[in-house]
């Protein structure tokens, strides 16, 4: 009689669990709500579990099967059947071993998807984060999603008494390990390759990258166990494997304290006089821009003697900019170069060849042919 009572408390207090849950996934704080319907299906699934194991559990296993064994004798078809007391014990076994493990792979479903919700409100916070911290957290999240699944991994072999199986893969694992290194060496170098980004942090989720080695550049919108994944300027996908990155340089243009514009300006050789003005009054004029950062060394000065032009320097360096502000800053330079040098009087030159032949006119002149 107890045992009716109990399993029908634990009915009740299962009824009234489920009933919770679905009061607290239509709650006005949206946070809780968001959480209770994240996790929805693996909480209900664990707590159905959770009371079946139980619910048979509160009596002992082999009284659920007595009944079904009195009534197997009674109507003569035990032997008929098989319907025995050892049978009976396997049968409450296997049971046992079931329910222990749907419940570990339900229990671990449930922490994957809080571990994947935790992750998803970290990645859409708008909080300002250093991007030690941002790497820190991702690598993070990948260790515990790898940790459960190796916990998860040891508690079924536990339970599946697998311990045979453990032994033999430790006695094999000179062997496994050789046949693996020369199989799966290039997913092996991505995952070391992956862990090393995480470690030493080059670059970290939406910073743009950029590689003079390979093609590479764009931002980067994943990283991966085994590849990373980057949007280029086209705004294509690419999949770059992690072992990548240990063999090539790679520019994090994200973090770059200035962006540099640097450029030469070519003037007519009949204007060499008026370089030193020029040059002057650019370095005056740059250090009155804006987005030029005085703390850098920002200069004009007289470079070369070309074939066809007097060559000038100019060097600037403006503060954190984006890449489309960066390419207007450059516009805005060359534009105020052409004014100040239009300015002093002076112009930009043409490719041009000039011949010197004095000498073959006047020897023309003397050996003219006489007129006719």
């Amino acid at each position: 009689m107890y045992v009716l009572v109990l399993e029908a408390l634990l009915l009740l207090i299962f009824i009234t669990l489920c009933r919770g849950l679905r009061y607290l996934s239509q709650s006005k704080n949206l946070q809780i709500a968001k959480w209770v319907n994240a996790l929805w299906v693996p909480l209900i699934s664990v707590l159905t579990v959770s009371y079946l194991g139980l619910a048979i559990g509160a009596t002992p296993w082999h009284a659920h099967f007595t009944p079904l064994m009195t009534l197997s004798t009674a109507l003569g078809l035990g032997e008929r059947f098989g319907m025995s007391k050892a049978l009976l014990n396997t049968l409450s076994g296997t049971t046992e071993t079931f329910l222990a493990v749907l419940y570990t792979i339900l229990f671990s479903w449930l922490v994957l998807c809080s571990v994947k919700k935790f992750e998803s409100d970290f990645n859409t916070s708008e909080l300002t984060r250093t991007a030690e911290y941002q790497s820190a957290m991702e690598a993070l999240f990948l260790f515990a999603r790898a940790f459960v699944y190796i916990i998860s991994a040891f508690v079924l072999m536990q339970i599946l008494d697998l311990r045979h199986l453990a032994n033999s893969l430790f006695a094999t694992g000179a062997v496994g390990a050789l046949f693996v290194s020369f199989a799966a060496r290039d997913s092996i170098s991505n995952i070391f390759g992956g862990a090393m980004i995480l470690l030493d942090r080059p670059f970290k989720v939406g910073d743009y990258i950029s590689s003079p080695d390979r093609d590479i550049e764009g931002s980067v919108e994943r990283i991966g166990w085994r590849v990373t994944v980057v949007r280029t300027p086209a705004k294509r996908t690419k999949y770059i494997p992690n072992s990548l990155f240990s063999t090539v340089s790679i520019e994090n243009l994200t973090r770059m304290s200035n962006r540099r514009i640097h450029f030469h300006v070519g003037v007519r050789y009949c204007d060499l006089s008026k370089i030193h003005g020029i040059c002057q009054e650019i370095e005056k004029q740059i250090d009155e821009i804006e987005f030029v950062d005085k703390r850098c060394s920002n200069f004009c000065t007289f470079r070369s003697l070309g074939d066809f032009s007097v060559n000038m320097s100019v060097n600037l360096y403006t503060k954190p900019q984006s890449f489309r502000e960066y390419n207007k800053s450059i516009e805005t330079v060359l534009h105020l170069v052409v004014s100040i040098v239009r300015k002093h009087g002076a112009d930009f030159p043409f490719p041009t060849t000039t011949l010197d032949a004095d000498a073959l006119v006047a020897y023309l002149k003397k050996n003219q042919l006489p007129k006719k």
